[in-house]
């Protein structure tokens, strides 16, 4: 098709299940368009879990953006190196135009020799309490360290500092139960078979009233059942295969064992 101010374009359509999933409009005339739709939907898919997972498991309002308030301890250029380097070129210059100043005279005498020489003997002084200074200047510069702590040069300096440990905790407790809820409601719609509602579902499922029951050799949890049929039914069969293979909590041996009310005998 051709857009106006825009140009040739072309509109993809993915289906499943004879529906329409999504749809797309690109420029790209040349690519095919079942890479296109795939690309697309993976990235739809990363932005949904994002979605989901601050929406339902706060990954985002419920971290910690607290910050600690230590000292500033952070390297800084010396401000007495500064003065330092600054007095040595100054030094160097007054140096420079001593001797300039000498080589001048010496090679264009403009009057009396007696005072051409006395004129030398002084640019000679000149010269050369011009290099003590600049030696001084260079001897002190040395002594001096070019960085140092910024609490230091301007005490009582401070910075923040994220609390990154526990924002990085947070965020890993936080996407394991997504990742946990996500796997327990795909498990439920093998069963259930409901692709619209099944993560609602789940979410529903996970305020399921109960009592854990601890035994020395297992933990038995008893699970009220729901009262439609169909989730009664697949619940059942769900905990029937959790229990072929029961889990244990780590760094405990005992099985935990998960039981429907409704089918206690």
């Amino acid at each position: 098709m051709e857009l106006a101010d825009y140009g040739k374009a072309r509109q993809l359509s993915l289906y499943e299940h004879d529906k329409v999933v999504f749809q797309i409009l690109t420029s790209d005339t040349t690519t095919s368009g079942a890479r296109l739709l795939r690309a697309l939907r993976g990235r739809w898919c990363i932005e949904n879990t994002f979605k989901y997972a601050e929406e339902h498991h706060g990954i985002h309002w419920l971290g910690s953006y607290a910050m600690d308030e230590i000292p500033d301890g952070t390297e800084i250029d010396n401000p007495a190196r500064v003065a330092a380097r600054a007095k040595r070129r100054t030094a160097g210059a007054a140096l420079a135009a001593a001797r300039e100043a000498l080589g001048a005279e010496s090679a264009h005498p403009r009057r009396p020799i007696g005072d051409h020489l006395a004129a030398l003997r002084a640019l000679q002084d000149d010269v050369a309490m011009a290099e003590d200074d600049l030696e001084e200047a260079t001897t002190a510069l040395k002594a001096i360290p070019a960085r140092l702590p910024r609490n230091e040069v301007r005490p009582g300096a401070t910075r923040a500092l994220p609390r990154f440990e526990r924002r990085a905790l947070q965020m890993v407790c936080r996407l394991l139960a997504y990742n946990a809820e996500l796997d327990l409601s795909r498990r439920l719609n093998a069963y259930l078979g409901d692709d619209d509602e099944y993560r609602a579902i789940t979410r529903n499922l996970l305020h399921l009233g109960g009592v854990i029951d601890f035994r020395p050799h297992a933990i038995t949890v008893y699970l009220d059942c729901p009262d439609p049929p169909r989730l009664a039914r697949a619940l059942g069969l769900l905990v029937e295969e959790i229990n072929l293979e029961p889990p244990r909590l780590p760094g405990d041996g005992r099985p935990v064992i998960y039981v429907l009310e409704s089918r206690l005998a």
